[in-house]
């Protein structure tokens, strides 16, 4: 079944990447961490509404996630100057420090994972996969 091993690679991805940051020391950042640090390292100073679009999460799964960072020492939260109600996040020292270690991991992995596929075959799979999400965006 497609969704079944659709599941499989997200959890498998999901143990290999913790395994791999802990290996080299890192043990307070899930996968989830690091999906908001890459959209905030893209895109800060970003609003936390564009974090939740970007990584197809809900606001408040988003405030936690950042809430969390703060608290770790990896983003910073302000209020934007534009509109009071809402914040930007941004990248502390801490973070930056961290992501080339974090970017070796992802390339170490994606090497890993898309071993074997030729380079047309990877792009076709990302055009699937990205049908596949666009799809999904025009059911909800």
């Amino acid at each position: 079944n497609l969704l079944f091993l659709m599941s499989q690679i997200r959890s498998s991805t999901n143990r290999i990447l913790v395994q791999e940051m802990e290996r080299r020391g890192i043990r307070n950042v899930s996968p989830a961490d690091g999906d908001v640090l890459y959209v905030v390292a893209r895109y800060q100073p970003v609003e936390m509404g564009e974090i939740s679009k970007h990584t197809h999460r809900d606001k408040s799964t988003i405030a936690g996630t950042v809430k969390g960072l703060v608290m770790k020492g990896y983003v910073t939260r302000t209020r934007a100057r534009e509109d009071f109600r809402k914040y930007n996040v941004r990248l502390t020292r801490k973070a930056i420090l961290l992501a080339p270690i974090l970017r070796e991991i992802s390339e170490s992995f994606r090497g890993s994972l898309l071993k074997g596929f030729k380079k047309e075959e990877v792009y076709l799979l990302g055009q699937f996969l990205e049908r596949m999400q666009s799809n999904l965006e025009d059911s909800e």
